[in-house]
Parts: structure tokens; sequence; C-alpha cells
């Protein structure tokens, strides 16, 4: 996600951590959200009996870190989605996933972690 949030702090001119703070990250932390994922394409080759195809659950993948300019608390830095899907057919596939996300946070720099983002 780093490189899209370069580009908006370019094109916006948000100002960032001096060049000498290597330990920081831009993150994108989350105040609201709205997700939704569903089946979008599935294919079954031979008769159907029985079949079914759902997303069972999703879950946001949330991280939380200390802000490098202001030393505060980072919650809810977006890191992806996961998705649980289930299928109940012995020749079908899911092949597509729709999905629609709704953010709205606050690009901000992160400290980085040993083994984090």
């Amino acid at each position: 996600m780093s490189v899209s949030l370069n580009a908006a702090i370019e094109q916006y001119s948000i100002p960032t951590p001096p060049q000498t703070d290597i330990n920081s990250t831009p993150v994108f932390a989350l105040q609201h959200w709205s997700i939704f994922i569903t089946p979008n394409s599935i294919f079954d080759a031979d008769q159907s009996i029985n079949a079914g195809f759902a997303v069972n659950s999703w879950s946001a993948n949330l991280l939380n870190s200390v802000d490098v300019l202001t030393n505060q608390p980072l919650n809810n830095i977006f890191g992806g989605v996961s998705v649980d899907v289930a299928l109940s057919d012995i020749d079908a596939e899911i092949l597509r996933l729709g999905f629609n996300f709704t953010l709205l946070g606050k690009i901000a720099f992160a400290k980085r972690f040993v083994g984090g983002f």
C-alpha cells in the first residue's frame, strides 16, 4: 500500500519525517470503514446438486504502532483483509470475489518494528 500512499504524499505535499529517520513507514490509520465482499463468479463443470457458494466471514487486518512525528499511538492501521469462503460441490470453483472498501482515515508515519511492517 505504501506505493499509493507515497503518490498521495507527493501530490498533496503532506509533511514527512526527516530523511534521516529510516525507521518510519507511511501507513493509513482508519477512523471509519465499510467493507463488502461476495462471490462474484463461479464455474460448475457438470450438473449441480445442492451446490453452495458463500463468504463465511471476513476481517480487516488492523495493526497498531506509534506516530513518529507526534509520538502518539496509532491504532487501526489498515493492513488488508482476510476472507473465508465456502464452496459445496465436487466439481465447482469460485473464480472471482467482488469487493468494495470504503475507508476513511489519515496518512501517518508509523515507527517500524523488527519483524513488523
